[in-house]
Order: C-alpha cells, then sequence, then structure tokens
C-alpha cells in the first residue's frame, strides 16, 4: 500500500495539482489528504494499520480525485462497454 500511495503523490501533484490555478483551495485539500494517507499506510505491519482511518481518508481522497478531474476538464473514461 506504500508504494502505491508512494506513486500516486508525484503524479497527483505535478499533473493534476498544477492545473487547478482557479481552486487552490481543492488542491490543497487533496494533497492534504494524499499526505495523510501516506502516513496511515507508513506502519510496520497490518497489524497497526488504523483501517476505519484508512477507508475514511481514502474515500476523500477518491472524492478529491472525482472534483479535480470535474475542474481540469477530464471526460469520464470509456472503456469500451
Amino acid at each position: 500500500m506504500g508504494d502505491n500511495v508512494a506513486a500516486i503523490e508525484p503524479v497527483c501533484g505535478r499533473v493534476f495539482f498544477l492545473e487547478l490555478k482557479k481552486n487552490a483551495a481543492l488542491a490543497d485539500t487533496a494533497a492534504a489528504h494524499l499526505r495523510q494517507l501516506g502516513a496511515l499506510v507508513r506502519v510496520p505491519s497490518l497489524a497497526d494499520l488504523d483501517a476505519t482511518q484508512l477507508r475514511k481518508v481514502s474515500e476523500a481522497v477518491a472524492g478529491d480525485l472525482i472534483s479535480v478531474a470535474r475542474d481540469t476538464g477530464l471526460q469520464k473514461p470509456d472503456l469500451g462497454n
């Protein structure tokens, strides 16, 4: 999990959040949620993971990414269905 979050953070920061020039508050909130998520998964073992907080923050990150996509004009992906 830690590697996944570590990979997401720079991509979002360099690609998506830079595009949010008109909505700096959203960029700041999304970046803060990603930092929280990173801190949550940096635990020595799964037994130390706060699953409730992980779910709460990961849902916030998902919501942030949806908002970022809307604000930057990204279209819903077409998966060919």
